[in-house]
């Protein structure tokens, strides 16, 4: 009987190529799904923190225009969306003078907290926080505190969240913010101690190392032991405003 090589080479070639497969298809499960199931919640985390971005700006808008703003679909992928106002679990603001505390502020925070370890979103008192893959914190979006040249005032909006009934949310749903009332207006004189301000976050989601830069960096305050203040300011204006955040 002869020996057809013709025929050994097309069935090597067949197992060849079938190994070919095999070998490329564990290496894809391997490597390829982690990958794209990674670029997925990278995917996911960035709608969070936009979406989260326009509801701060909307917010801060809010204190101003006093229209209640609606979200028909506000959609919560991948993890849950709930408002922290009240207990252990949210950050407080401090003003210092003459080595005494004279004033302190819960904001409360609406906090996106993803499914996936280390993602989360934060809104804290008119500021969008995020950190991804457990990173440090960053603030992505600034209140719009400021320093008021003519009056020689830093003022100091504080906005407070409250809720009727969302404490947990996740898929798609109506949001609801509205402006509950007028600001009060607290002031405070710079002299003849300064006026500092701090802030201390709970250690879960400690976004105090934000809350430093902006004081430091974006109002140009100057750090002293019991916090931040404006050489150059004469007073310190507090504006705070209570927003109602509710499901529809």
């Amino acid at each position: 009987m002869k020996l057809s090589y013709d025929a050994v080479s097309e069935s090597i070639g067949y197992v060849l190529i079938l190994g070919i497969v095999l070998s490329g298809s564990a290496i894809v499960g391997l490597y390829g799904y982690p990958l794209i199931e990674e670029k997925k919640q990278d995917l996911i985390i960035n709608i969070l923190i936009h979406e989260m971005t326009r509801v701060t700006s909307d917010m801060n808008d809010l204190t101003e225009t006093r229209e209640p703003v609606v979200y028909e679909e506000f959609h919560v992928e991948e993890g849950s969306l709930f408002l922290e106002d009240s207990g252990a679990d949210i950050g407080t603001f401090f003003l210092w003078q003459g080595g005494k505390m004279i004033f302190s502020y819960h904001p409360g925070a609406l906090h996106y907290l993803s499914n996936t370890e280390g993602n989360e979103v934060i809104i804290e008192n008119g500021a969008c926080i995020e950190r991804k893959s457990a990173e440090p914190f960053t603030m992505v979006l600034q209140p719009r505190a400021y320093y008021d040249t003519a009056k020689k005032a830093l003022v100091l909006p504080m906005i407070r969240l409250l809720s009727e009934d969302m404490r947990t949310t996740s898929g798609y749903g109506r949001i609801i913010l509205k402006l509950n009332g007028t600001p009060s207006l607290y002031e405070f004189s710079n002299s003849p101690d300064k006026v500092t301000v701090s802030y201390s976050g709970p250690a879960e989601h400690d976004t105090s190392q934000c809350w430093k830069d902006y004081f430091q960096y974006s109002l140009r305050m100057k750090e002293y032991p019991r916090g931040f203040a404006r050489d150059d300011a004469e007073k310190v204006i507090l504006l705070l405003y209570t927003l109602t955040v509710a499901r529809g």
